[in-house]
């Protein structure tokens, strides 16, 4: 006999006239009974899907029936397989069955995928051993499914250098695998970013991914480092699995630039050359930085001004400093500007010293000329006749020759002194006002007399001294001392005034006549260094005592 169907059935027999030595027996065994019964599992879910890395728990029922049940199979050992992928948790893919039948293990998997569970074990229904196994057959239910999906959030670029104050676009890709190991855009997911302290957003801190699954914020900072961006999503939703994403965060450099030029201003003698550095720097947040290496080039305004050796360019030193020589022979102030193109981690900065963040202003160059002069230049006097020397005092700052400040100290010294000059007083110096001073010399005998005049003159703080006879200033005075000339004074009543010493020489004036009418007298001065000045006098009857007489020189 057999059953497919759980129960106790009953087996009866008999015999009809079954012949013993002639007697004949109707037999009719006593009844037996057969029970036949069946176990069965199943497991739950038959399908579903987690996030990667998220534990699964698959729980197996097993039952027997011997007709009257069914019932739970108890203390019933399970062993349970998935398919490569997928793993069990802590390793344990048994389970005894409790009071109910069942028993649970849970898988897992870091990869995406669709993954086959089964489990198998003997039961014990009512004495009798039932291979169970999820293979479909009988009551026995079907091995189950677990599909593995994930999601992602990334940030792009991963790093990125830019200039201080320059907007930098960050964009998210929000992506999902339904566990065919394909990534596929998330459309309408909003995304919301982070930044460190020190950044701020261009705009909105948040977007929606478009039709690829990206969307973009800005990001700025007007302070040198670098600085963390992060981002993050909320329920993004892959086949009925939830996502709460959070990117990878990346992160954003911001550097910084400039050049100054030192000195900043001054003042310096025309002619004199004056030395102008340029440092370049470089800041990342960790420095500043010498740039190395860079060239630098000045440039001087208004023309007047120019360099030494005509060398305007400079590479930049491991100081990121270089140097050059302004030089100009003119009076004026000029404006240095310097400018390098640098290179810092591949953003390029033109740099100018136009005041502009941390670059410089340009630099201002004054330069500033002065001069002395001596008046009258060249004159006689007698000996023993005060001579007063004029000295001027002029400065120039580039618009035109204007006196010395008052007090200017001048000094005057003989530089030949042939006839024992002195300086009246022992005073050989005066202080200028409104650029000029003057002293007196005298000398108690004859001879030439030269005498210059120097001086310190403060022109905007810069001291600069100035002598005569020197370049750039008027030339030393010439004094010549002489003695009296001897006088011959001739009367004559020649109108022809030939210059013929005829008549009576006399040493002196003659006493001048009485009465009205002209006369006239011829005269020779003779110097002692043999000069010789002649000339005539008339006197006529307008001459009083001499006054109105007509002098008539020839030399």
């Amino acid at each position: 006999i057999t059953s497919d169907t759980p129960g106790t059935y009953t087996i009866d027999a008999t015999t009809t006239d079954t012949d013993v030595e002639g007697e004949l027996f109707d037999l009719d065994a006593e009844a037996v009974e057969k029970t036949y019964v069946d176990a069965w599992i199943r497991l739950t879910p038959l399908d579903d899907t987690n996030a990667v890395d998220d534990p699964h728990t698959v729980t197996a029922t097993v039952m027997w029936d011997d007709g009257d049940g069914p019932y739970p199979a108890t203390l019933t050992e399970l062993e349970f397989t998935v398919s490569a992928g997928a793993g069990f948790v802590g390793n344990v893919d048994t389970c005894t069955t409790d009071g109910l039948g069942q028993c649970s293990v849970q898988i897992v998997s870091d990869t995406t995928g669709t993954y086959t569970i089964n489990a198998s074990g003997t039961v014990d229904a009512g004495g009798i051993d039932v291979d169970v196994t999820t293979d479909g057959s009988g009551n026995n239910g079907e091995a189950v499914s677990k599909t593995y999906v994930d999601a992602r959030l990334t940030l792009d670029p991963p790093e990125a250098t830019n200039a201080v104050g320059d907007d930098h676009e960050v964009t998210a890709t929000v992506e999902a695998d339904l566990g065919d190991g394909l990534w596929v855009p998330v459309v309408g997911e909003t995304v919301t970013f982070t930044v460190s302290t020190g950044a701020t957003f261009v705009g909105p801190d948040s977007c929606v991914t478009i039709g690829d699954g990206t969307c973009s914020v800005f990001i700025t900072s007007d302070d040198t480092g670098t600085y963390t961006i992060d981002a993050s999503t909320s329920g993004t939703d892959v086949d009925g699995v939830t996502f709460d994403l959070d990117a990878d965060a990346v992160s954003k450099t911001y550097v910084d630039a400039w050049i100054t030029i030192t000195p900043q201003e001054g003042v310096n003698e025309v002619g004199d050359p004056h030395t102008l550095t340029a440092a370049v720097m470089w800041d990342d947040g960790t420095g500043p930085y010498p740039a190395v290496g860079f060239d630098v080039e000045f440039d001087p305004e208004p023309a007047g001004a120019g360099f030494v050796g005509g060398i305007s360019l400079c590479m930049t030193n491991v100081l990121g400093e270089c140097s050059v020589q302004l030089i100009s022979d003119t009076p004026g102030t000029y404006v240095i500007t310097a400018t390098s193109t640098v290179n810092i981690d591949g953003v390029i900065f033109d740099l100018t010293t136009d005041g502009t963040g941390s670059n410089s202003t340009p630099a201002a160059k004054t330069y500033v000329d002065a001069r002395i002069d001596i008046t009258p230049l060249v004159d006689r006097n007698p000996v023993d006749e005060p001579h007063t020397f004029t000295a001027t005092v002029s400065v120039d700052t580039g618009s035109g020759w204007v006196p010395a400040v008052d007090n200017t100290l001048v000094t005057f010294s003989f530089e030949t002194n042939d006839a024992s000059a002195f300086f009246v007083g022992g005073v050989n110096t005066c202080l200028t006002t409104a650029g000029t001073c003057d002293v007196t010399i005298n000398a108690p005998s004859a001879g030439l007399v030269v005498v210059s005049a120097t001086t310190d003159v403060n022109v905007e703080g810069e001291i600069l001294t100035r002598t005569t006879g020197t370049t750039g200033n008027g030339d030393n005075a010439v004094k010549t001392y002489e003695e009296p000339p001897d006088l011959i004074v001739v009367k004559t009543n020649d109108a022809n005034r030939d210059g013929v010493f005829t008549d009576t020489e006399s040493t002196g004036w003659p006493a001048y006549p009485n009465g009205f009418g002209n006369e006239y007298y011829e005269y020779r001065f003779s110097f002692a260094d043999g000069t010789v000045i002649e000339g005539w006098s008339e006197t006529n009857e307008a001459s009083i005592a001499g006054f109105g007489d007509t002098f008539h020189l020839s030399c």
